[in-house]
């Protein structure tokens, strides 16, 4: 304990003794209230630093604890000190600013005095030192530490600059070199050569739902590309934004069959004709015709089809294709409740896999998938402003027909397909 404190017989000595047991070398001045008189001295003792007279007379003037105490912090003050004039037990810390410093972070202890009527006791204390401790423990080494538990590769990045600022071994071992090369990884390469999205989409997706995932193609240790599911989210951190940026790289097992592995191509630009069709295409009937013909090698759905959502209308409108003469649903309108664009909404999902649809619980499934002969199905939802607009389903007569690697498999089209909705977007789809 650094300041001189004259003996109180009152409670200013048991606050003192508490606050050095938790703080110890903390600079710290003692004050007294008397709230009758609304008269606050500052007691013998350490005030606060070098500029502690000037810190400690926001206590007393409003107009210079304005002018000192950060603007996001003066509610948290100002509702203390009215809790001390108040005599009620209060506490804060909040940031004030120096003329010739960086400022400080200031906390404020105050009690009501035991021995007194209308006194109340208190500490005034820079705490900047113990702050910078507790903030520095939260900091990137202690991010370091943190992802270095995790098995899967695992990648901080800046969110300004889109290039690493940390990594954990499985990331290392994965990555190699182009981790730590100048200019050798950035998020917007990984983005443009693997599913067609941009950072624009990538941070609407951030803003609007939190997270973003799909398939990136990362350049790996051994100069190969290798195919990841990749997941990020937003990590505010003290010094900047960061990424998490969480990859699982893809595996073909030599039991896969040839189908299958066929299905779990490397990503790129789609392919030239399926962009000529999309982009020519004169209505929605025309774009999913064109899908169905241009489907990523071994995936072979039965029909494709679109549903235009309305949620405060409570209704979705579908339109579909088929390969076989089965008729499919023309704008033909349906609650919205109970639909596929519900479950995605209500949960937050960037797709949506039906295995069995006589095994599902939605009233969709029932009405629409089951009577046209579709038993299994996967949804792919396309936001505008973070509000879903469109569903694409890509639908199949077997039952278990799709997993994960046909949704992965999918991702070059999507920049193309929703080029395409946003060109045919009808101002109000049909009812």
């Amino acid at each position: 304990m650094t300041a001189a404190i004259v003996p109180d017989p009152h409670g200013l000595s048991d606050l003192l003794g508490v606050w050095a047991t938790c703080l110890g070398d903390a600079p710290v001045l003692p004050w007294q209230l008397d709230v009758r008189k609304n008269e606050l001295t500052c007691l013998t003792g350490e005030p606060c630093g070098s500029g502690g007279d000037e810190v400690a007379l926001i206590l007393k003037n409003p107009a210079h604890a304005r002018a000192m105490v950060l603007p996001e912090d003066q509610g948290r003050f100002f509702a203390c000190v009215e809790r001390i004039r108040a005599l009620h037990p209060a506490a804060t810390v909040v940031r004030v600013r120096e003329s010739d410093g960086p400022g400080r972070w200031v906390a404020i202890v105050a009690m009501p005095d035991p021995g007194r009527a209308m006194w109340c006791v208190g500490l005034l204390a820079d705490c900047s030192g113990l702050v910078d401790i507790v903030l520095g423990a939260s900091s990137a080494s202690r991010l370091d530490d943190m992802i270095a538990a995790i098995d899967n590769p695992v990648i901080l990045m800046s969110a300004r600059s889109r290039r690493p600022v940390a990594a954990n071994p499985a990331a290392r071992a994965l990555l190699g070199a182009a981790l730590d090369r100048p200019g050798g990884l950035s998020l917007d390469d990984l983005l443009r050569t693997s599913s067609g999205v941009g950072a624009a989409e990538l941070f609407e997706a951030l803003v609007f739902r939190g997270r973003w995932s799909g398939l990136l193609a990362v350049p790996s240790a051994d100069g190969e590309v290798r195919l990841c599911t990749a997941r990020i989210r937003a990590l505010p951190d003290r010094t900047e934004n960061l990424l998490w940026v969480a990859l699982v790289p893809e595996t073909t097992d030599a039991g896969d069959s040839s189908a299958e592995a066929s299905r779990k191509v490397t990503l790129g630009e789609p392919p030239a004709a399926a962009v000529a069709a999309l982009a020519t295409a004169e209505d929605i009937p025309a774009m999913l015709r064109a899908i169905l013909a241009h489907q990523p090698p071994g995936m072979a759905a039965d029909a494709v089809m679109r549903s235009r959502i309305f949620i405060a209308e409570n209704r979705v409108v579908v339109t579909g294709v088929a390969r076989s003469s089965q008729a499919m649903p023309t704008a033909e309108a349906f609650p919205y409740e109970g639909s596929i664009a519900e479950n995605i909404v209500r949960f937050g999902l960037d797709h949506l896999i039906v295995e069995d649809t006589s095994r599902s619980i939605k009233p969709i499934d029932w009405v629409l998938f089951i009577p046209k002969g579709i038993r299994s199905y996967f949804a792919l939802p396309f936001f505008v402003g973070g509000v879903l607009h469109n569903v694409l389903i890509v639908c199949s007569t077997e039952v278990g027909r799709f997993g994960e690697a046909d949704v992965r498999a999918f991702a070059p089209l999507l920049g193309p397909i929703e080029a395409a909705l946003d060109r045919l977007e009808e101002t109000r789809a049909a009812p």
